[in-house]
């Protein structure tokens, strides 16, 4: 849509900045133009008239090509009908793009649904046009079978390879499939034409290929004879190649819930603290009970997020610098929570005061050690409120973080 704007945008800005005999002029040229083109179109679909009756008398019906075209189209109507933008991370996933910590943590299926995901028209259309145009040809030159065979073989290889260049990023899109039929498009005509190049004069050599990339019979005679069809080979080899790549990869960490988790426990522990507070500034609460509370309550969630963290595995590279915020923070944050605590149970340490007249002179060691005890608790306070700054800063880093 941005781009057909921006096109309605120059083309408006270019109409107006010309004079009437200059569009006059421009639209006589293109106008020529597409009348030439339109006459070599033409030609060229005379030209290729043999080659395309000889493919419908050889499979008078197409029906993978059709079908794969049909699913694609209906699972975007779908995406469309459903909740969520299309280019939203969790509607990609939810309708199988390939996502490396998920994939390889028993959803191998994503690698085949990926290729039927598209996250707008534009690319939809183009993979759409690009099938249609290889693979009308292909399954009447070659078959059903090879055809589909290849589609899911080169969309699931595209996958694989999509997991080990970019674990972490969201892939989806029939590119890969539909580049492997214009693989084997290459490997049934090519061969074919290139032998009949050599057997023709070379001051003729435009003719011959022209002949020789219309000419079903010998295309598929020499398909066929190099034992092509016969499809079982090419997709056990496929299939053993991707158990064989998809073993150093299987099990790739999913940090996102870790990343969440922490941000709930902040959120959570801190409605907790305040609550507390609240209720021994009303009397209701001692602020041993608060200095408790944070002992058993809220020290521990950060423990359990602690050993949740040091439990990861095979985190891609991409997301280490975020799991060691994750550390930091909870390191951080837990250090803040043990020393407000202790700067609580400080600041309601006994103090007796000598009242006595006799032991008067006792009043100024006292009004001393009373001192003393109240900087050391402003220090820990100090630091338990530095610790706190610095663990939320870790927070905020990950919460920045685009983890799709």
């Amino acid at each position: 849509m941005t781009m057909l704007i921006l096109l309605v945008a120059v083309l408006g800005l270019g109409y107006r900045c010309t004079t009437p005999q200059d569009r006059e002029r421009i639209f006589e040229t293109i106008k020529t133009t597409l009348t030439h083109a339109k006459k070599i179109a033409a030609q060229k679909r005379q030209e290729s008239q043999p080659f395309r009756t000889a493919l419908r008398a050889r499979t008078p019906r197409v029906i993978v090509v059709p079908a794969l075209i049909a699913l694609n189209v209906t699972i975007f109507v779908l995406m469309l009908r459903g909740d969520g933008a299309l280019s939203d991370p969790e509607t990609l996933l939810g309708w199988g793009a390939n996502f490396g910590p998920r994939t390889t943590n028993l959803e191998w299926w994503r690698l085949v649904t990926s290729m039927f995901v598209h996250t707008g028209l534009f690319q939809l259309a183009i993979n759409l046009a690009a099938l249609a145009q290889v693979g009308l040809i292909l399954e009447r030159l070659v078959g059903r079978t090879v055809v589909i065979g290849v589609y899911l073989a080169a969309g699931l290889f595209a996958s694989l390879l999509g997991l080990w260049s970019s674990p972490v990023a969201i892939q989806y899109g029939a590119s890969g499939a539909v580049f492997g039929l214009y693989g084997l498009l290459g490997t049934t005509v090519i061969p074919d034409l290139l032998r009949r190049r050599t057997k023709v004069d070379s001051d003729a050599p435009y003719e011959t290929a022209s002949t020789g990339a219309m000419n079903p019979y010998s295309a598929t005679n020499s398909y066929a004879s190099t034992g092509a069809f016969n499809v079982a080979n090419p997709l056990s080899s496929v299939s053993s190649f991707a158990v064989v790549s998809a073993v150093p990869i299987r099990g790739i960490a999913d940090i996102r819930p870790e990343m969440t988790h922490l941000v709930a426990i902040e959120d959570q522990t801190t409605h907790t603290y305040q609550r507390a507070a609240d209720e021994v500034k009303r009397g209701r609460m001692t602020a041993e009970g608060l200095a408790r509370l944070i002992d058993e309550k809220i020290v521990p969630e950060l423990q359990t997020a602690d050993s949740r963290l040091k439990a990861l595995e095979h985190v891609p590279s991409e997301h280490q610098p975020l799991v060691d915020d994750a550390k930091e923070y909870v390191r951080l944050r837990s250090d803040s929570w043990r020393l407000k605590a202790e700067g609580l149970r400080k600041a309601v340490a006994p103090t007796v005061r000598k009242s006595t007249r006799t032991e008067l002179e006792s009043d100024a060691s006292w009004r001393l050690r009373t001192e003393s005890q109240y900087r050391t608790n402003m220090t820990t306070f100090a630091k338990a409120e530095g610790a706190e700054r610095s663990s939320l800063a870790a927070l905020e880093r990950i919460k920045a973080a685009d983890l799709k």
